[in-house]
């Protein structure tokens, strides 16, 4: 699977409730490779539904592992650089549905009017961390995807 395919796997994953050190664990490894010993070890952090222990999650947070699916803060580190971003709840939802929409204002992206052409969003009922997370994720996705 490439890189993009593996970041858009993640932002289904973060659609669904429940916030999971392992899906933050497994988006680290998909971004910083290079802080795992081989590409191997990194593969292996990777997959969301692997067991990780103790130590495991020490180490994690040592080399700068961050809480993506459960605060506001660490996934706004995952929004492209050049990519704006709005947030807000779907009204008429009981619970309320959380939304995350960025769009893509590198010059290379748009359009001859100025306007952007790539668009993505999030949206869960979950919180507001992980609508980010989705969104962010299907930038990064685009991004390599579309250079």
């Amino acid at each position: 699977m490439d890189k993009a395919q593996s970041l858009l796997s993640l932002a289904r994953l973060c659609e669904k409730p429940n916030p999971s050190g392992n899906i933050n664990c497994a988006i680290f490894a998909t971004l910083y490779p290079e802080k795992f010993s081989d590409e191997a070890s990194a593969a292996q952090y990777a997959r969301p539904n692997w067991t990780r222990n103790g130590a495991d999650w020490l180490w994690l947070r040592d080399v700068g592992m961050l809480r993506y699916t459960e605060s506001v803060d660490a996934a706004m580190t995952l929004v492209p650089e050049g990519w704006s971003i709005g947030v807000g709840d779907l009204r008429g939802y009981d619970p309320p549905v959380w939304r995350a929409h960025l769009r893509d204002h590198r010059p290379q992206s748009l359009t001859p009017e100025g306007h952007s052409h790539i668009w993505v969003e999030g949206n869960t009922p979950e919180s507001m961390a992980l609508a980010i997370c989705t969104a962010a994720l299907r930038a990064l996705a685009a991004e390599k995807t579309n250079g």
